[in-house]
């Protein structure tokens, strides 16, 4: 659309609120002082009349008779304006605002108001109001009339919304769930929209009571006004004021952007759009384009990636275009590096022919046919597969420098960037470079077969026992043969190495995690490396023959392959008492062990001595005390 303003406000402060009426024009309730224009199909204006004694006119609507009511603020007061007729009525000054008027099908008129919440009625024919009920809210603020001739009222603050019926009859519909009701409208379908303020949600409430949220509108913070359509509803909103087409499936298409704070009022007249920027006070006429281009935002991938199909919904009237285009690149915003729009795509699921990049762009160009009938698309959907990322690795332990014996538990911690599920592999080398893959799981060994029955059989003269093996069990080397290998690959997170069929030395441990299993034509890996892991399954060694005397100490001997950690000794069955090093710290491959006799019995002979390493490994011995 594009927007033709059809009236600027040079003699008032601005436009309120409008209502189209049958012959393709609008009605225009203005501010300072209070008029109702009519503008017709041509932007030609006429002043219908003019309240001097007000302030702004705040609701306009036609009754069925189509005679004209509208109302005016501060003081309240009600007119109407029968057909054909030069100079309104006033009925009556309610010294209330009234906010929306609306008509059972008997021509009755019902005032939604505030600041008290009263809705009231004036019959056909009547003039005086009758109040019919007082909510318990400030504002009786929206109405709405549904198919079957009740009317649906909207409230503030607490955002709650009944059906009136035409003989009084008041029920509450629908509450939302935090904010104050602002519009109501209803669609060809009987469907109720309901718009709030504070937060910009759309619910839609369908006939047979069943609601949901349809739309929530950010950063718009207050849906100003709603106006039902066949299908749907027009949405003004407030800050920003900006004017959206919704579906009752929750598509909305944006219209118009005023580039004011708000949209005070929005309705429509075939193909026309009218709607009220606040800040300016104009009326807009929105007038659908021939011919236009949407130019889609940036979409970043994070990575690059390969462009798979493009889908899409749409709706094409016969002699109208619909094309959409793309272009890639690898910075966020397009420049000379980018790729060229391709040609375009006429049909959905076609190839994206744009090159695998980390961005893409769409341009959809639409053309009307001669009649004015326009393209509409409706929704978009691209397949695009990013570029495999690599998982990360960390090695928990052991770590760097342990000295480990017998089952060792490696653990680790595997990530994905791309949620995939990791497989891991475990490896050892004693010179960094040959690895050898430690098993992740012991192997079940084969059970043994079930033994035949035995058959009578008479061997035929010159028979060869050695021909007939059925029923015999393997033998040891054939049994070891048909072992299933053990699993080289587990998805866990850690696993045992038995150390214990190694030697003892200095090793390399790596670990290795691979997406390779969801990626199998791009396959991505991470590993660790934790060197030196020192292997020590001996035990150390106690030289209890070399055992010294030295007053009320015994000075012990002893080696180990790695370092010893510690020691204690005991006599005849005793507790265990820890022992001391002859150079204060146990740090060294040999260490002289310090006893002190003393705590001793005096009729110790022999002592029991434990010595343990780096490695978990351990020995005791007794000790003849010289």
């Amino acid at each position: 659309y594009h927007p033709r303003s059809v009236y600027d406000p040079s003699e008032t402060v601005g436009a309120f609120c409008l209502l189209p009426d049958q012959d393709g024009g609008f009605y225009v309730g203005t501010i300072s002082p209070p008029r109702v224009l009519r503008i017709d199909g041509q932007g030609n204006r006429t002043v219908v009349t003019e309240i001097a004694d007000d302030a702004v006119v705040t609701s306009i609507a036609v009754a069925p008779d189509d005679t004209l009511w509208f109302a005016t603020a501060p003081n309240g007061f009600v007119f109407r304006l029968p057909k054909g007729a030069d100079k309104p009525q006033r009925l009556c000054q309610l010294n209330a605002t009234v906010w929306s008027i609306a008509f059972f099908q008997d021509g009755k008129a019902v005032l939604a108001t505030g600041p008290e919440g009263h809705v009231l009625t004036i019959g056909k024919g009547e003039e005086e109001p009758k109040s019919l009920i007082q909510l318990p809210e400030r504002h009786a603020l929206a109405l709405a009339k549904a198919p079957d001739g009740s009317i649906y009222i909207g409230t503030n603050p607490r955002g709650k919304v009944y059906r009136l019926t035409s003989d009084g009859n008041v029920t509450p519909v629908f509450e939302a769930p935090k904010n104050p009701v602002q519009a109501l409208a209803v669609d060809g379908k009987g469907n109720l929209y309901v718009g709030t303020s504070g937060s910009a949600i759309v619910y839609l409430v369908q006939p047979d009571g069943r609601w949901r949220e349809l739309r929530r509108f950010t950063p718009e913070r207050h849906i100003m006004a709603l106006f039902g359509q066949k299908d749907g509803v027009l949405v003004a909103t407030g800050a920003p004021g900006k004017l959206y087409r919704l579906t009752a499936d929750g598509v909305a298409s944006w219209l118009y952007d005023s580039e004011q704070t708000h949209l005070l009022a929005a309705a429509q007249v075939s193909e026309e759009v009218w709607v009220i920027p606040s800040g300016s006070g104009e009326v807009v006429r929105l007038e659908r384009n021939r011919e236009g281009v949407y130019q889609s935002p940036v979409l970043d991938t994070q990575q690059v990636a390969r462009w798979g199909v493009l889908r899409f919904v749409s709706e094409v009237p016969e002699g109208a275009r619909l094309i959409l285009q793309t272009r890639s690149g690898n910075t966020a915003y397009p420049d000379k590096t980018w790729s060229d729009w391709n040609p375009g795509y006429i049909a959905s699921g076609q190839s994206v022919v744009s090159p695998p990049a980390r961005y893409l762009q769409l341009r959809v160009s639409l053309k009307a046919n001669g009649q004015g009938e326009a393209p509409v698309l409706k929704r978009i959907e691209l397949v695009y597969f990013p570029k495999n990322q690599p998982p990360k690795l960390t090695v928990q332990e052991p770590s760097a420098g342990a000295i480990v014996s017998g089952k060792v538990t490696i653990r680790w911690r595997g990530e994905d960037p791309d949620k995939d599920r990791l497989n891991y592999e475990a490896f050892y080398s004693r010179d960094g470079k040959t690895w050898e893959q430690i098993p992740t799981a012991t192997p079940t060994p084969p059970s043994k077969p079930e033994p035949k029955p035995t058959e009578q059989k008479t061997e035929p003269e010159g028979g060869n026992e050695e021909d007939n093996d059925e029923g015999q069990e393997l033998s040891g080397q054939e049994a070891e043969e048909q072992k299933p290998p053990p699993p080289a690959v587990t998805k866990a997170s850690s696993l045992a190495w038995d150390t214990t069929k190694l030697s003892d030395g200095v090793y390399w441990l790596k670990v290795v995690a691979s997406d390779g299993e969801a990626n199998p034509d791009d396959p991505q890996t991470a590993e660790q490396i934790v060197a030196p892991i020192t292997i020590d399954n001996t035990q150390p060694i106690l030289s209890g023959q070399m055992a010294k005397r030295d007053g009320e100490k015994l000075l012990v001997p002893c080696y180990d392959n790695t370092q010893l950690t510690s020691a204690e000794y005991r006599a005849d069955g005793g507790e265990w008492m820890a022992a001391i090093c002859q150079d204060g710290v146990f740090d060294q491959p040999y260490e002289v062990l310090v006893l002190d006799l003393t705590k001793l019995s005096k009729n110790a002979k022999t002592i029991e001595v434990r010595v343990r390493d780096a490695a978990g490994n351990e020995r005791t011995e007794k000790v003849s005390l010289p």
